[in-house]
């Protein structure tokens, strides 16, 4: 009898995800769907008065800038969360689609770009957000930690990687 009512929890669970991935835009590829999703999300950190955001000049090219800008609504500052598994997430720009990424080639050092790139699921693409509290901090597959630049305080700040070391410009907010 247990395992009937685990099979129709799952059903349960399964149909429902499905109904709230098909009202979210959903990244593509084979085994692109998840058990949760989160949209209309505005993501900033404790540092800096600014929100994450993809910049509209760059969106239609591979990599779209991310940065950080006065907070203002607009859609590219409107993100989907995506569970892809465990407590890994992928970060998805509402304006142009694409998904927050450690850059490859510059994610082994402090200062590496954190751009945004079409979505694809790869390991650089995925960010295992831990910790409790309002603040959270949001881990790429190599380690470092997503990083708004601590000496700018201004419009177009950079996000970047960098080596996590639990400081207020590490850690993120996301709210509706």
């Amino acid at each position: 009898m247990g395992s009937i009512r685990t099979s129709r929890v799952r059903a349960v669970v399964l149909a429902l995800a499905a109904l709230l991935l098909a009202a979210v835009p959903v990244v593509g590829g084979a085994g692109s769907a998840s058990a949760a999703a989160f949209t209309n999300l505005q993501i900033y950190d404790k540092w800096h008065p600014l929100c994450l955001d993809g910049d509209i000049w760059s969106a239609d090219r591979d990599p779209q800038t991310a940065l950080l800008w006065a907070c203002n609504l607009e859609r590219q500052q409107q993100w989907t969360a995506i569970l892809a598994h465990d407590d890994v997430w992928i970060i998805q720009n509402q304006r142009s689609g694409k998904c927050l990424d450690a850059d490859i080639n510059t994610w082994g050092q402090n200062g590496g770009r954190v751009p945004l790139w079409s979505c694809n699921l790869a390991p650089q693409q995925q960010w295992r957000i831990t910790g409790s509290g309002y603040y959270k901090t949001w881990r790429a597959a190599n380690g470092k930690c997503l990083d708004g630049d601590r000496w700018n305080l201004q419009p177009g700040a950079k996000v970047q990687l960098w080596d996590c070391n639990g400081s207020d410009q590490q850690a993120w907010h996301a709210a509706t």
